[in-house]
């Protein structure tokens, strides 16, 4: 009789464990369904996320780096010139000008990447006729080329006296080395193409020393353009180099 209520109560405190196990699985199961449900009936602001998303980034990031594509909606190119720091007002040139191309900033390093199809590049430098946009009030005279005296303005404006270079990495099909030694032909015609545009920069106004014409694998159809903080070779003098030799 004894081992029959034993039984009994082991039944019964069996059953309460897995009426409970189900209890509280149904309400897991419960709760899943209405997250899901108000994940769905919920929308993506990316006004309102965007601000949210930097903050986190400048937080939380020791080397704040975006990528992104230039934005399909155009802003009055003449006042998005103007405004922001020199690489906002690059950024903006290119938008107004160039249309497609995608952009990496490194805040804390002081650099700007940009990579642009190479033709529309070179259309918007070799254009004749090209206008400042830094000098116009207004958008409504704003008509034909307009990159190189503009972004020669944008860099000259630089009022933090830091001075930015400009390198033109231009794409080949492989490593530069190995295709110097298979065709060294293409390597001196990407580079003639490279120079001319530098040439061009120069002519519009871009200090010779601050353009940089390099070399790099990947599609030939590209071209990247690096904005840097430009700084300086100094010849030490004779005092200088005694006074390092010293200090080590």
């Amino acid at each position: 009789m004894q081992k029959l209520r034993r039984r009994r109560r082991n039944d019964v405190e069996n059953n309460t464990i897995k009426t409970g196990q189900l209890m509280n699985l149904s309400l897991f199961i419960m709760l899943l369904a209405f997250f899901i449900v108000l994940n769905a009936m919920s929308s993506y602001e990316p006004n309102l996320a965007e601000p949210i998303i930097k903050s986190l980034d400048n937080t939380f990031s020791t080397d704040a780096v975006k990528k992104d594509a230039a934005p399909s909606v155009k802003e009055d190119p003449v006042q998005s010139v103007n405004e922001g720091d020199i690489f906002d007002r690059i950024d903006a040139l290119f938008t107004a000008q160039i249309v497609s191309y995608k952009k990496t900033i490194s805040s804390n390093r002081g650099e700007m990447m940009l990579e642009l199809p190479l033709e529309k590049f070179s259309q918007g430098v070799m254009a004749a006729g090209q206008k400042d946009l830094t000098t116009m009030s207004t958008a409504r005279n704003v008509r034909g080329n307009f990159l190189v005296p503009t972004l020669v303005s944008i860099i000259k404006s630089e009022q933090r006296d830091i001075t930015y270079r400009m390198d033109i990495m231009m794409h080949v099909s492989d490593n530069p080395a190995n295709l110097q030694n298979q065709n060294p032909t293409k390597i001196a015609a990407v580079m003639r193409r490279g120079s001319a545009l530098a040439q061009k920069l120069e002519q519009g106004g871009f200090s010779q020393k601050l353009i940089n014409i390099g070399l790099k694998k990947g599609d030939e159809k590209m071209v990247e353009l690096v904005f840097r903080r430009h700084e300086p070779f100094q010849v030490l003098t004779e005092e200088e180099r005694l006074l390092q030799g010293g200090a080590q």
